[in-house]
């Protein structure tokens, strides 16, 4: 009988030294799941970008004009002009989830682009806002017809 006993309680001793490793083993596993999710949300130098992008570099070659122009391939006063008939079409609403693009930022991308013939994910890194595909940022072709249509005397489609 005590032959029973003492097997009894060892195979019970055994099931609960089983359970006391599996609960371990298990607040391990939710341990190291609640570490990854603690990673960050957004980069550091993504949130300086609107400090760091080429609006700011923009605002500083306005005092350098041959600067400006050679950024831009067009001196500041044919910008102004550009960016006042293309305005309307590219102005974008704000929403509760982020700010929409400024014109001003939007041509100056789209200039780069036109100009330099830079990929897009070189371009990604120059404007002011992660939040949004380079394609946003850049004009659709239908706004560039409809600005440079009559100056080049095509109809607008």
């Amino acid at each position: 009988m005590t032959t029973c006993v003492r097997a009894c309680s060892l195979d019970n001793m055994l099931s609960e030294e089983k359970l006391a490793l599996a609960a371990i083993a298990i607040s391990v596993v939710v341990k190291k799941r609640r570490r990854r999710s603690r990673r960050e949300w957004v980069k550091q130098w993504l949130l300086k970008r609107p400090k760091q992008s080429h609006t700011t570099l923009l605002e500083e070659l306005r005092l350098y004009p041959a600067d400006f122009q050679n950024y831009l391939r067009m001196d500041h006063d044919i910008y102004n002009e550009l960016l006042q008939l293309i305005s309307p079409l590219i102005v974008k609403q704000h929403t509760n989830f982020r700010d929409a693009i400024m014109p001003h930022e939007r041509l100056a991308v789209t200039l780069t682009y036109l100009a330099t013939g830079r990929s897009y994910a070189d371009l990604v890194f120059q404007t002011p806002r992660r939040s949004h595909p380079i394609t946003a940022v850049l004009f659709p072709p239908r706004h560039l017809n409809e600005l440079f249509a009559p100056c080049l005397g095509l109809s607008r489609t």
